[in-house]
């Protein structure tokens, strides 16, 4: 039993242009080791990423920006099931890639040897919060965006995902790290691209690789921040 805490990266880290805080992390482990708790956790990025990242600066003004400031992230609009709007980094943007890559290192010297943590989910690559991969896009415009403009192919997407297991497993090299997927992948939706991307992490990070299909739950108390 214990809880596990989801963190938006920009509220650990509202801009880049200033070090990670890690005091909301700190607080809740605290709580955990005062009432004998262990925590699993994860930090959400796609949309919660700091927005001096972002080309439009996470303004949603631009349905589909490619982005020529080489410090900014190129970003797109996507629409969620209840029809809310909202930006993000292209997933597989190397400016994206880079920067979470850089917090993840920080984000592991904190608390790769914190025996509390009992385990770190592997996030960045997708659009919505990061913490499974998936692109789960109706909207053809939407769609068109990401393969049109910003050339999705099942390897970019793979290679982006491959990229942020290697930084994870570097970063946390004696946590567990698990991995959520989800078979929905533009108009693909099947589990191809998913199996892909958990038999390179298994192939990785051997015995302290734990999968998360879609939508599972450990017993725990969840917290989203």
């Amino acid at each position: 039993d214990g809880i596990t805490y989801y963190v938006a990266w920009r509220k650990l880290q509202p801009s880049l242009s200033n070090s990670p805080n890690f005091t909301p992390i700190d607080r809740v482990i605290s709580a955990a080791k005062a009432h004998g708790k262990t925590v699993r956790i994860g930090v959400y990025a796609g949309r919660w990423s700091p927005a001096n990242l972002q080309c439009n600066n996470g303004s949603g003004t631009s349905a589909c920006t490619k982005c020529t400031d080489p410090n900014k992230s190129s970003t797109f609009n996507f629409t969620t099931p209840d029809n809310k709007v909202f930006t993000s980094p292209v997933p597989w943007d190397p400016i994206y890639l880079v920067k979470f890559q850089q917090f993840v290192q920080q984000f592991g010297q904190k608390y790769d040897a914190e025996p509390t943590i009992t385990y770190v989910a592997i996030t960045g690559p997708s659009i919505n919060t990061g913490a499974e991969a998936t692109l789960p896009l109706n909207k053809a415009e939407e769609i068109s965006c990401l393969t049109d403009t910003f050339g999705f192919t099942r390897t970019i997407f793979l290679n982006a995902w491959k990229s942020m297991i290697d930084s994870y497993d570097s970063a946390f090299p004696h946590k567990d790290l698990v991995l959520a997927l989800h078979p929905w992948v533009l108009t693909d939706r099947n589990s191809e691209i998913s199996l892909d991307i958990a038999s390179y992490a298994k192939q990785r990070l051997a015995s302290r690789f734990l999968l998360f299909p879609h939508q599972s739950r450990s017993q725990s108390h969840a917290i989203f921040c």
